[in-house]
Formats: structure tokens, C-alpha cells, sequence
């Protein structure tokens, strides 16, 4: 993903073949091996940064609702977890932070 990213000037360059990579990556994501669902937040993270905040901003939302489901299996929840890290580190201190806020946000509101 790094690599395709790196060779890349135009984010709109990549977006033809999202619809091949993201589905692949999001079931990797869910893998129950913690090697695969490492190297898929890796490569997630990697493909966000690449297409820039704006096109990341649907892959975000789908991570948030993936880790807040009750229907997942822990090691499911936990590859959204690492995903989710990896995108949100990527895009810069200010997001990260934001990102930080709402996170804490929502899980104090289900707390209650």
C-alpha cells in the first residue's frame, strides 16, 4: 500500500481502485490472526494518507461503527480498533486530538 500511495501525486489517481482494495482490507481487518489485522490497519493507514482526509472521510465513519458494534467478536472490534489508530494517526496532531475528543465523547454516552 506504501508503495502505491508513494507513486502517486494525485489522490485521485487511487480512487479508481478502491472498490477493489478497501473490501479486501476491511476483511482483513477482521481476520481472527493478529498479524493480518496488523498488517491491514498498517496498509489502511497508509491508503488514507495517500487519497488525503477528504476520500478517507467514508472509510473513517465505517471504522466508528464497526468499533462500537455489539455484535462483533472481540478480535473483529479489535482490528477496527487498530484500523481506526492507524487512519487517525496519519492525518496530523489537530485530527488525532479531535478524533481523541469524540471517541471519549461516545463512550462516556454509552457509559450512562
Amino acid at each position: 500500500m506504501g508503495n502505491i500511495c508513494n507513486l502517486t501525486q494525485d489522490p485521485e489517481d487511487l480512487l479508481p481502485y478502491m472498490k477493489i482494495l478497501i473490501p479486501a482490507i476491511k476483511n482483513s481487518l477482521f481476520d481472527s490472526i493478529p498479524e493480518i489485522r496488523a498488517s491491514a490497519s498498517k496498509a489502511l493507514g497508509k491508503l488514507s494518507k495517500g487519497l488525503g482526509l477528504a476520500n478517507s472521510i467514508e472509510l473513517l465513519e465505517w471504522l466508528n461503527m464497526n468499533l462500537h458494534r455489539k455484535d462483533l467478536a472481540p478480535s473483529e472490534r479489535s482490528g477496527a480498533a487498530q484500523g481506526l489508530s492507524e487512519v487517525v494517526s496519519t492525518h496530523g496532531d489537530n485530527f488525532f486530538s479531535n478524533q481523541c475528543k469524540e471517541i471519549i465523547t461516545l463512550a462516556r454516552s454509552k457509559d450512562m
